[in-house]
Protein backbone atom coordinates (compact mmCIF):
# COMPACT_ATOMS: atom_id res chain seq x y z
CA UNK A 1 0.00 0.00 0.00
CA UNK A 2 1.71 3.16 -1.07
CA UNK A 3 1.36 6.45 1.53
CA UNK A 4 -1.33 8.51 -0.86
CA UNK A 5 -3.49 5.47 -0.78
CA UNK A 6 -2.88 4.32 3.55
CA UNK A 7 -3.40 8.01 3.72
CA UNK A 8 -7.04 8.00 2.01
CA UNK A 9 -7.61 4.23 3.91
CA UNK A 10 -7.03 6.48 7.33
CA UNK A 11 -9.09 9.42 6.08
CA UNK A 12 -12.50 7.47 5.40
CA UNK A 13 -12.61 5.35 8.32
CA UNK A 14 -11.84 8.40 10.43
CA UNK A 15 -15.00 9.98 8.55
CA UNK A 16 -16.92 7.12 9.54
CA UNK A 17 -16.05 7.64 13.76
CA UNK A 18 -18.85 9.37 15.70
CA UNK A 19 -17.09 8.92 18.86
CA UNK A 20 -16.04 12.55 20.10
CA UNK A 21 -13.58 10.95 22.59
CA UNK A 22 -11.78 9.02 20.14
CA UNK A 23 -11.48 11.05 17.51
CA UNK A 24 -9.62 13.94 19.97
CA UNK A 25 -7.01 11.03 21.27
CA UNK A 26 -6.47 10.65 17.08
CA UNK A 27 -6.01 14.69 16.86
CA UNK A 28 -4.16 14.80 19.51
CA UNK A 29 -1.56 11.69 17.75
CA UNK A 30 -1.64 14.23 14.81
CA UNK A 31 -0.91 17.16 16.59
CA UNK A 32 2.27 15.36 18.54
CA UNK A 33 3.73 14.39 14.53
CA UNK A 34 3.53 18.37 13.42
CA UNK A 35 6.90 19.21 13.42
CA UNK A 36 6.67 22.05 11.17
CA UNK A 37 5.15 24.40 13.08
CA UNK A 38 6.87 27.78 13.57
CA UNK A 39 6.29 29.76 16.79
CA UNK A 40 7.32 33.39 15.81
CA UNK A 41 8.68 35.25 18.57
CA UNK A 42 7.47 39.26 19.28
CA UNK A 43 10.21 41.78 20.31
CA UNK A 44 8.01 41.95 23.73
CA UNK A 45 8.83 38.51 24.15
CA UNK A 46 12.64 38.45 23.01
CA UNK A 47 13.15 41.19 25.42
CA UNK A 48 11.38 39.11 28.00
CA UNK A 49 13.30 35.94 27.55
CA UNK A 50 16.43 38.05 27.61
CA UNK A 51 15.79 39.66 30.59
CA UNK A 52 15.02 36.18 32.50
CA UNK A 53 18.10 35.30 31.20
CA UNK A 54 19.91 38.08 32.64
CA UNK A 55 18.65 37.34 36.17
CA UNK A 56 19.65 33.76 35.64
CA UNK A 57 23.08 34.19 35.26
CA UNK A 58 23.04 36.80 38.10
CA UNK A 59 21.47 34.28 40.29
CA UNK A 60 18.55 36.07 40.89
CA UNK A 61 16.32 33.07 40.63
CA UNK A 62 13.21 31.90 43.00
CA UNK A 63 12.25 28.03 43.47
CA UNK A 64 9.28 26.28 42.07
CA UNK A 65 8.43 25.59 45.85
CA UNK A 66 8.57 29.05 46.63
CA UNK A 67 6.70 30.56 43.92
CA UNK A 68 4.01 27.80 44.17
CA UNK A 69 3.61 29.07 48.21
CA UNK A 70 3.61 32.71 46.72
CA UNK A 71 0.36 31.50 44.34
CA UNK A 72 -0.75 29.84 47.04
CA UNK A 73 -1.49 33.05 49.46
CA UNK A 74 -2.12 35.23 46.43
CA UNK A 75 -5.09 32.69 45.70
CA UNK A 76 -6.49 32.65 49.80
CA UNK A 77 -6.21 36.17 49.59
CA UNK A 78 -8.63 36.86 46.80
Amino acid sequence: MTTLELKNSIIQRIAQINDSEFLKAIKTIIDSKQVDEVHITSEEQKAQIGYGMQQAKKGQTLSNDHLVNEINEWLEKR
